[in-house]
């Protein structure tokens, strides 16, 4: 802190006020009153230091001096300075796990391990092709005799390892206990986000069961990806799908399925149901690891996620069903009403159009026939037909 103030005051070009009354009774020094412990070329002994007592519960900024501020270092940089002083991982080291291969759930993946290096550097290898990210560590030899317990803030820590990307882990930077799990394993433990998971071999007296956890992850991932989309190539989310067909159902013209018929749209969501039943069972995995995939599931918000899903294309079903029965319903009102009556007279009147084109000359023209069409006949079919169209609207009508 004193090393900073010094920079900040030369970089200012004003002089850092030297002046004023100490602190009562307290000294960094066995041989003078509080000074800045600073001894650097171009630094002069200052009399409003920044300070920490002896106890380590308290750090005081240097005292203004008559209502002049006598420190240039803003909050968080003092927080940062701290934080890199005092979090406490920093003196521990671990070895990350890195993946060689894609992973095959039946093959495994390979992997090497890396050298030691302190926790706060560690970062999850990238993945394009996942929303969720994966970082296995493990205990490493140089830290001897040290140990950790797993407290609120160091768990925190671990789950910001995922979240931070390439910058640096700050205090900041840190989630809320409220956001993730502490899952005890064989030989570890691990820690679920919402961003991914952070799996921990704490060198203990067994092994971490690292190609089981890392399978029943990806199975996890996998489901994840086909439930909300992935990036690249797994971007055809199930939820937009279905949100997709709700839309077409409801006659929205939008998405990819706006432009299929009702038989097709029933045929999709058949489709979808099936490729739902068969995702759920391709990413099942092992009873061992029932819990941890339980608590997983509930930190992504897959629980009860193929119950919904089943719930909302029954009720899309639904909804296509009835509606194929109005619109059926409607066709056999208008059958009723208009075809009855017509199909009833036309076996009574079928005499009218014998005649049509078989009469010639003057034989047209007689009897009431019109080029072979008995009109009269014709006339009475018409007027039946219409009258007793009429009545049945009046039925209908009446009926409602």
């Amino acid at each position: 802190l004193e090393r900073t103030e010094w920079n900040l005051w030369r970089d200012s070009g004003e002089a850092r006020p030297m002046e004023g009354p100490d602190f009562p009774g307290l000294s960094n020094r066995r041989d003078g009153p509080l000074r800045s412990i600073l001894d650097e070329t171009g630094f002069q002994p200052c009399l409003q230091p920044w300070y920490i007592d002896v106890h380590r519960t308290l750090i005081a900024a240097p005292r203004s001096i008559n209502q002049c501020p006598t420190s240039k270092i803003t909050w968080q940089k003092f927080v940062d300075i701290v934080w890199d002083r005092f979090h406490p991982v920093r003196n521990v080291y671990v070895r990350v796990l890195h993946f060689n291969s894609i992973f095959n759930a039946n093959a495994g993946a390979t992997y090497t391990i890396s050298t030691a290096r302190q926790l706060l550097e560690v970062r999850p290898d990238p993945d394009a092709n996942r929303r969720k990210s994966l970082l296995l560590i493990r205990w490493d030899t140089k830290n001897k005799d040290l140990s950790l317990l797993p407290t609120p803030t160091f768990l925190r820590i671990l789950a910001s390892l995922i979240l931070v990307g390439t910058g640096p882990v700050r205090i900041d930077t840190l989630p809320p206990i409220e956001t993730l799990d502490f899952i005890l394993l064989p030989g570890g433990f691990c820690v679920i986000h919402e961003a991914g998971i952070v799996l921990f071999d704490d060198w203990q007296r067994h092994d971490l069961p690292v190609a089981e956890l890392h399978t029943e992850i990806e199975l996890l991932m996998d489901r994840y990806d086909y439930l909300e989309g992935g990036t690249g190539e797994n971007s055809n989310a199930l939820r937009i799908r279905v949100h997709e067909l709700g839309q077409a159902i409801m006659g929205l013209n939008q998405g990819r399925y706006k432009k299929l018929s009702k038989e097709k749209l029933l045929m999709q969501i058949n489709k979808i149901k099936f490729d739902v039943e068969r995702t759920w069972l391709n990413t099942e995995g092992a009873l061992r690891w029932r819990d941890f995939r339980a608590a997983v599931e509930k930190r992504w918000g897959l629980t009860g996620a193929k119950e919904e899903i089943y719930a909302t294309l029954d009720r899309l079903e639904s909804t296509l069903r009835t509606e194929t029965e109005i619109r059926t319903g409607k066709l056999v009102s208008i059958l009723t009403i208009y075809g009855f009556p017509i199909a009833i007279f036309a076996g009574f009147f079928s005499y009218t159009m014998e005649g049509w084109g078989l009469l010639q000359g003057a034989d047209r023209f007689l009897n009431g026939n019109i080029h072979g069409i008995h009109i009269p006949g014709l006339l009475t079919f018409g007027g039946l037909s219409v009258a007793t169209v009429l009545l049945m609207k009046l039925f209908f009508w009446l009926k409602k």
